[in-house]
């Protein structure tokens, strides 16, 4: 906590937020990164003193959850959560990678709390590769969800976007849920290793323009933009 305190104090005229809260993470093996994994709850002391810090930096605080990965714990912790977001109303909570929720999760807490936003990293099609090297040497998170229709078979390869795009619909049940709650959503890419930035990324933004546009305007803008400069009180125009 005296790290944490230090940071704050070091980093807070150039920040405009802190980072994510771990309180679940599922082991990582790959070539990029050896992680033995997180697996807490938000009554631990640990995550308790880091979401003290941050809501008395008056700060979003961005929790990095993962309901799939963990399965048997999501109803304790989607309780937790609750109650979370139910002792602090006019606090913003920002979910990571959607906190790989299901709709009628996600849907609950929306229109329980008003507090509560999703952020849309790794909920793509891109996720669902990672998804397909679960159990091979390739080990991390396969718990991702993908808001859209699935890639087609055999992706990745070569011009396999191109084939994608066309068809690339978004599911029914979340793109209700973000045309009733469009303030509630956050747009992220999550670029974690060297090849997000390379390859993946033009590639992700031209799979995000495209499903945005398939959005009601009002709808993509507060998704694209707008949610993310208010939350952050960022210094950016977010276009008409």
């Amino acid at each position: 906590m005296i790290e944490l305190n230090r940071a704050a104090n070091q980093y807070s005229q150039e920040a405009v937020g802190f980072a994510e809260i771990l309180v679940q993470h599922a082991p990582h093996e790959t070539r990029w990164l050896k992680y033995a994994g997180l697996d807490l709850d938000l009554k631990s002391e640990r995550v308790t003193k880091a979401i003290d810090l941050v809501l008395d930096r008056k700060a979003p605080v961005i929790l990095h959850l993962e309901l799939n990965d963990y399965e048997p714990q999501s109803e304790m912790i989607i309780q937790q959560l609750g109650q979370l977001l139910a002792r602090y109303p006019n606090h913003d909570f920002v979910l990571m990678h959607m906190a790989q929720a299901t709709p009628e999760e996600a849907r609950n807490l929306v229109e329980s709390h008003a507090s509560v936003h999703f952020m849309t990293s790794t909920a793509d099609a891109f996720a669902s590769f990672t998804v397909a090297k679960a159990g091979t040497s390739h080990k991390a998170q396969a718990g991702w969800i993908n808001l859209f229709s699935a890639p087609p078979d055999g992706a990745p390869y070569k011009g396999w976007l191109a084939d994608y795009l066309p068809v690339l619909e978004w599911d029914e049940r979340w793109k209700s849920l973000i045309e009733a709650h469009s303030d509630r959503f956050v747009f992220a890419a999550d670029n974690v290793f060297g090849p997000h930035w390379t390859k993946r990324y033009p590639a992700k933004l031209k799979l995000w323009r495209h499903a945005l546009s398939l959005l009601t305007d009002k709808t993509a803008r507060m998704m694209a933009c707008a949610n993310a400069k208010r939350l952050w009180k960022l210094e950016m125009a977010c276009g008409s």
